[in-house]
């Protein structure tokens, strides 16, 4: 997962490195012993020091070409300083809330870009930490890692971010009971006013936030 400002540099950048391929991106990637864990971990470690360019949220391992089920995403503590957090063979088994947010994806590229529900709040438990609670930003950016690792892409689950805003701004102000604009003659606190459709903006400037309670 990455926010959308890209730039331009001599060294590949994420963009550049991670795995295109649909058909190799859509299986989901089996549990993997440690020692498999920690050579892959390493790997995504050194992939977001030498190529990121953009603030990564998060990597998979699979988006690197390696067949481990790890990833890595970053949470800013107090201090403001980023921490990574590996994920050893993670698997989400509690949640709560949602929201739809605006996403990217390396491995799609930094032109597309689309709407997502997700969990507010999650609970994942893997190899490393047993029991992680995470919210926000930090919930959103762990779903999308592990979706990577499902074999789930952001194009499989979401809406085209243009689409999306173009949908909301034809219906923005509509009256409750009126048919709505987008043209599924239901009404439209059925259809686009039942999620309180709006165009989202400013959202791939968020940095990450979160509270986690590592192995509680």
């Amino acid at each position: 997962m990455t926010d959308e400002n890209s730039k331009t540099s001599i060294m590949p950048t994420l963009w550049d490195i991670c795995v295109k391929d649909r058909v190799q991106l859509s299986k989901r990637v089996p549990n993997t012993k440690p020692d498999q864990c920690a050579i892959a971990l390493e790997a995504i470690h050194k992939a977001i020091s030498e190529n990121d360019t953009t603030g990564c949220f998060g990597l998979a391992a699979n988006q690197l070409g390696i067949d481990a089920r790890v990833f890595i995403i970053k949470i800013n503590n107090p201090d403001g300083k980023p921490t990574e957090i590996e994920f050893c063979n993670p698997d989400i088994v509690g949640w709560g809330g949602s929201a739809m947010n605006q996403e990217w994806c390396y491995s799609l590229g930094p032109q597309e870009s689309y709407i997502v529900r997700r969990h507010a709040n999650i609970k994942i438990q893997d190899d490393k930490h047993g029991i992680t609670l995470l919210k926000g930003i930090a919930a959103y950016a762990a779903q999308h890692e592990i979706d990577h690792l499902n074999g789930k892409l952001i194009c499989d689950k979401g809406i085209a971010a243009a689409e999306f805003i173009a949908k909301a701004m034809k219906t923005s102000s509509q009256p409750q009971n009126s048919l709505c604009r987008c043209g599924s003659n239901k009404k439209y606190k059925r259809c686009c006013g039942k999620d309180g459709v709006k165009p989202i903006s400013g959202v791939a400037n968020m940095r990450m936030s979160a509270t986690s309670n590592l192995g509680k």
